[in-house]
């Protein structure tokens, strides 16, 4: 972590202010939706439009973030799932982030509104987020002692490898299994196909730094102006080293985690990843994970730009 960063958390512990989980819930949500009010959403979009779609519970609430309308008919878009624990968090309270996302992507942003918890409980939301998908092969699958071994296996891995000799070892681990081409190692990038791990993590780390250098940009950390191109072209110096390091995290990670399982249970994962709902969920984790990922870096930047001025002045 950047010491400017850690100096900005050390002091707004030391502020002793309620935590947000801590406030009942009405007040926790208001109090959220305050804080967003200072996310600056810069030039304005050419199109924002509100609408809704129909959900397994009704009409969900979208809006639609357009950068070039009348364009050409987009190649691709941005489909958006606000930040909030699934309990806090609405279509106004990520707006700056969303068309932020839409001017520097240059591509169309669709934010959805899923219903959240406690009045609508799990998996209210996911089920909002997977659309017509069928959840049930899901839930089976990952109820069942197989599903819920491997869910534990990632779990003890994840938290084993904040460990920097764990680490060492699990790389150590993957060289050798490379060495003797171990077939459990073909099997375990099988799996990693199967739901696209390298180029998903590659797009979130690439997206979240582009999101702390904008969060620098904004809060004026640099007494120079940075264009948006200078940061993308910044950003995308880093693919190469970012992408290297992806595929050896993640296969050592997943060599270490699924050592206990047998080849049998790891096909029957793959098999599941394959499936229309597999693969649903798959992206439904993964925009999930990047747009916390992307919001919490931008807040660094922005974090540490504050500090930065601060200790300037």
């Amino acid at each position: 972590m950047l010491p400017e960063v850690r100096a900005f958390l050390d002091q707004v512990a030391e502020m002793n202010a309620p935590r947000l989980v801590d406030l009942p819930l009405a007040e926790m949500r208001e109090a959220f939706g305050a804080s967003s009010a200072f996310d600056e959403a810069g030039p304005a979009i050419a199109r924002i439009h509100d609408d809704t779609v129909p959900g397994p519970g009704g009409d969900i609430a979208i809006r639609l973030y357009d950068p070039t309308p009348g364009a050409a008919e987009p190649t691709r878009a941005m489909v958006y799932y606000h930040g909030g624990g699934f309990v806090v968090g609405t279509l106004d309270s990520h707006d700056g982030v969303c068309q932020r996302l839409a001017r520097g992507l240059n591509i169309p942003v669709i934010a959805l509104d899923y219903r959240l918890a406690p009045e609508h409980p799990f998996p209210a939301a996911v089920d909002d987020a997977m659309g017509d998908s069928d959840t049930a092969p899901l839930i089976a699958f990952f109820n069942s002692e197989v599903g819920s071994e491997i869910v534990a296996l990632e779990i003890s891995a994840r938290e084993a490898l904040l460990d920097d000799a764990v680490d060492e070892a699990s790389r150590t681990q993957l060289e050798a299994a490379l060495a003797d081409d171990d077939p459990r190692l073909t099997l375990i990038r099988s799996y990693i196909d199967a739901n696209d791990l390298v180029e998903s993590n590659v797009v979130g780390a690439l997206n979240s730094n582009y999101a702390f250098y904008s969060g620098l940009v904004d809060g004026g950390a640099f007494p120079f102006d940075m264009t948006e191109d200078q940061i993308i072209r910044d950003v995308w110096e880093q693919e190469q080293e970012i992408r290297a390091e992806t595929e050896e995290w993640i296969q050592s990670y997943l060599l270490m985690a699924y050592q206990p399982l047998s080849d049998a249970q790891i096909e029957s994962y793959i098999t599941l990843s394959k499936t229309p709902e597999g693969a649903a969920l798959n992206r439904a984790l993964f925009e999930s994970f990047n747009t916390m990922f992307t919001e919490i870096s931008r807040a660094l930047g922005l974090a540490a730009s504050i500090y930065m001025g601060g200790q300037e002045l």
